[in-house]
């Protein structure tokens, strides 16, 4: 995204950031940016059991950029 949007409710210039997504399963906690991911989510499992995660495949999984509105709150994501 080359320009900054503007908010659709309050006609104000968003600012950028991210939604951090909070990691532990390095034991010191980790946090990492949020990704979107083309399909449905489905669980991994390892021998037969869930692990309370997702499968993923890498190379589709975009980084998500998020705008908020300084007046009014809204955001506004971005999977640039």
């Amino acid at each position: 995204m080359t320009t900054t949007p503007e908010c659709p409710q309050c006609q104000q210039t968003m600012h950028e950031g991210f939604i951090p997504d909070f990691s532990y399963g390095t034991g010191t906690g980790s946090v990492l940016q949020t990704l979107w991911h083309p399909g449905k989510a489905e669980d991994r499992t390892f021998l037969g059991f869930g692990t309370g995660t997702v499968k993923i495949e890498k190379t589709e999984a975009i980084k998500v950029t998020a705008f908020r509105c300084p007046d009014c709150g809204l955001l506004q994501n971005y999977a640039l």
